[in-house]
C-alpha cells in the first residue's frame, strides 16, 4: 500500500468517526430517529468543506465554526448544538484511547 493510500484510509476513518459522533449530537438535541442520519449527513458536509475532518477538528475550532460556515454561504449553527458538540466531543476526546496503528 502506498503512502497515499494510508492517507485516504486515514482520512475515511476521521470522517467515519466524524460521522458517527454527528449522529451523537443528534440524537443528544432530539431529532427524530428518522432524521438522525439525514442531519449528521448535511452537517458533515458543512464541515468538510470548512476542514473539518474529525471530533478534535470540531472541539479545536468551535469558536471558528459559525464564521467559517458564513464565509462559506451556509447556514451556521445553533449555539446550542455547538455547546452539545463541544461537550460531546471533549468527552469523546477524553474517553478515547489513541489509535493503535
Amino acid at each position: 500500500m502506498v503512502k497515499t493510500e494510508w492517507t485516504d484510509l486515514a482520512l475515511e476513518l476521521r470522517h467515519a468517526e466524524l460521522h458517527a459522533f454527528l449522529k451523537e449530537v443528534a440524537r443528544e438535541l432530539g431529532t427524530s430517529r428518522e432524521d438522525v442520519a439525514s442531519w449528521a449527513s448535511a452537517v458533515h458536509e458543512k464541515f468538510v468543506l470548512i476542514g473539518i475532518n474529525d471530533v478534535h477538528d470540531v472541539v479545536a475550532r468551535i469558536f471558528e465554526i459559525n464564521d467559517q460556515l458564513e464565509r462559506h454561504r451556509r447556514q451556521m449553527m445553533f449555539r446550542n448544538t455547538l455547546s452539545v458538540m463541544c461537550r460531546l466531543g471533549a468527552a469523546h476526546l477524553l474517553n478515547s484511547e489513541p489509535p493503535k496503528w
